[in-house]
């Protein structure tokens, strides 16, 4: 995925001085042609970039989001989201990010702390990266989250039981949502598909999203940790808005653009 378009990058060239003279539906093309190149386009670029109003702008990405044809965001505008890896693929993508943030996940853990984390393959890093030395009661609806942690005597780990949801890797289901009614955890670890400042956490799969909107209402504080390709993406399925978190641990190639959004809304941003 490339980086978030800028505006010092998000210049009109020669061959596209004439974007102003084109027709709604000409426009409306060239928007996707420009969503391909450069993954997210802010809406007052794109208003510059055709020389047109940011209203004008907005119609056409409201027709083309109706088409299913983009997503809009924020103040913004983001291609739809191809399929997404499996787990055993994602499971070698960023590895020393993941680990990086791992590390500084685990180095806020206090002995003797409840901790719900749900799937996914930096969750499986934040296990790896516990010592067996620490004491500490895990909920997880991710199973290999669990066998990780079946190598750590110390830690109590529970795993969430429901159906088991092979896309995400994680327990979903009416029985997984009534797991957290009962809980009050002092952390939930969330590490969602999409984090943006307008949306929120967002996920892809319609269930785990109810999954962890109750893993959240359970615990007293919200951590993210997430790799910095997640930031300024969404997927379908709104999980919580970011104000509900209180940090976000991602990778030190972050656009600093989005660090500054996300860190305007409040968030502490931590970058490993």
């Amino acid at each position: 995925m490339t980086d978030p378009i800028s505006p010092t990058r998000f210049r009109p060239d020669a061959e596209l001085l004439s974007l102003s003279d084109l027709g709604p539906e000409e426009r409306r093309d060239r928007i996707i042609e420009l969503l391909a190149a450069h993954d997210r386009l802010p809406v007052g670029e794109l208003a510059r970039r055709f020389s047109t109003s940011e209203d004008s702008i907005r119609r056409d990405l409201r027709r083309l989001e109706a088409e299913g044809r983009i997503r809009r965001v924020h103040g913004a505008v983001l291609p739809v989201a191809v399929i997404s890896p499996s787990f055993s693929e994602r499971e070698g993508l960023h590895v020393a990010e993941k680990r990086r943030i791992a590390a500084e996940v685990v180095s806020r853990l206090r002995d003797g702390e409840t901790v719900s984390i749900g799937g996914g393959t930096t969750a499986v890093e934040v296990a790896r990266a516990l010592s067996p030395q620490r004491r500490l009661t895990i909920v997880t609806t991710a199973p290999a989250v669990a066998m990780v942690l079946a190598e750590r005597p110390l830690i109590e780990t529970i795993l969430v039981g429901g159906r088991l949801d092979a896309p995400t890797g994680t327990v979903t289901g009416a029985r997984a949502v009534a797991a957290f009614a009962d809980l009050r955890a002092d952390r939930a670890l969330i590490t969602a598909c999409g984090i943006d400042p307008g949306l929120g956490l967002t996920v892809s799969r319609h269930e785990e999203a109810f999954v962890l909107r109750a893993m959240i209402d359970a615990a007293a504080s919200v951590l993210i940790a997430a790799t910095a390709d997640k930031l300024a993406t969404t997927s379908a399925h709104r999980i919580a808005p970011l104000g509900r978190c209180d940090g976000l641990i991602t990778g030190a190639v972050a656009d600093p653009d989005v660090v500054a959004a996300i860190r305007g809304i409040g968030l502490a941003v931590t970058l490993v």
